[in-house]
């Protein structure tokens, strides 16, 4: 064995910050408490993304005082999951723990979450009976679910989650994929089938408000839509498909009526209603194609960083 995998650490727990400059003392603690108890080494890492409260002040304060925790402070805000993807860059550990800063995913359920992972599954999700969210996340979750088993055909029925324990083999081959707009759990589909829920306790929100908005379910869901399938397009194909179908049969009616009655169709209002709806699927058509290809260009053209590290430090303890 090298001496990179002895030092290497047994779990390593990844948390985006934002907002959240009110919880992160408890969560340093009780996270140092449940993880000095299971007897291994271990590292936490918190990465700001952009907070624009009193987060990276309060991480400052937290590192000084907490053992095994590193706080990376990124240039910009870029999103939940460009913050994971920054902390699984620094993670190191054989298992590899997403969660939220709220605690609401509260630590002492890590050694329930982390032990399907020995009984040879991959990816362990947590699941919730009685889920602590307001409407909007709580609708928005159960698309995104159904979203995800949409695209990528699971047949589980699978309930994702943002706390999640995930093997450092697999974190790898996450990494290994180069996007500027990931996702987390569906990176992780295409990378494994051995994805498993396991139920665990769910906590009401302690202080502030979700991040989780109905603004930011349309930009996730649109991400996923666009980066990671091709409904939009094949959508717009079956709609084009239809709409000449539909043109054809009019068209028809009209040369019929035409050459056997001697009658032209009568009243503008019809052709311009059907020039409009013509030109508005043709600008809808557009528009989506447009998307597809200004993500193409993000992806391929100038190979800007998805995120930019500001600061790293590290506990001395």
């Amino acid at each position: 064995m090298n001496i990179e995998a002895q030092n290497r650490p047994y779990i390593s727990v990844v948390i985006p910050v934002y907002r959240a400059s009110q919880s992160l003392h408890e969560l340093g603690e009780k996270l140092t408490l449940v993880l000095s108890e299971l007897g291994r080494d271990y590292e936490i890492i918190m990465v700001n993304d952009g907070s624009p409260d009193q987060s990276w002040d309060v991480l400052q304060e937290l590192v000084e005082k907490t053992p095994h925790l590193t706080v990376i402070n990124l240039g910009k805000n870029v999103g939940q999951h460009n913050a994971l993807i920054c902390g699984f860059h620094y993670a190191k550990g054989e298992i590899v723990v997403t969660m939220d800063d709220d605690l609401q995913h509260p630590p002492e359920t890590i050694p329930e979450l982390i032990k399907p992972l020995s009984e040879g599954w991959d990816v362990v999700l947590a699941s919730w009976a009685d889920k602590r969210h307001g409407v909007i996340q709580n609708l928005g979750s159960r698309f995104m679910g159904w979203l995800n088993n949409r695209i990528f055909g699971n047949k589980k029925d699978l309930k994702f989650s943002a706390y999640r324990a995930i093997k450092g083999t697999v974190i790898k081959e996450v990494l290994s994929m180069t996007t500027r707009f990931p996702f987390i759990s569906g990176m992780l589909m295409q990378v494994t089938d051995k994805i498993v829920n396991i139920e665990v306790a769910h906590h009401k929100r302690k202080h502030g408000q979700s991040n989780y908005t109905f603004g930011s379910l349309l930009e996730l869901s649109s991400h996923l839509l666009i980066n990671y399938s091709s409904i939009p397009i094949r959508f717009v194909s079956f709609v084009g498909i239809g709409v000449s179908v539909f043109s054809l049969v009019i068209a028809v009616i009209y040369l019929i009526q035409k050459s056997l009655v001697n009658e032209a169709p009568l009243g503008w209002t019809t052709i311009v209603l059907l020039i409009s709806f013509y030109n508005s699927l043709l600008f809808l058509i557009l528009a989506i194609l447009g998307e597809y290809l200004a993500r193409i260009l993000a992806e391929v053209g100038n190979n800007r960083k998805t995120f930019t590290v500001r600061k790293v430090i590290r506990s001395s303890k």
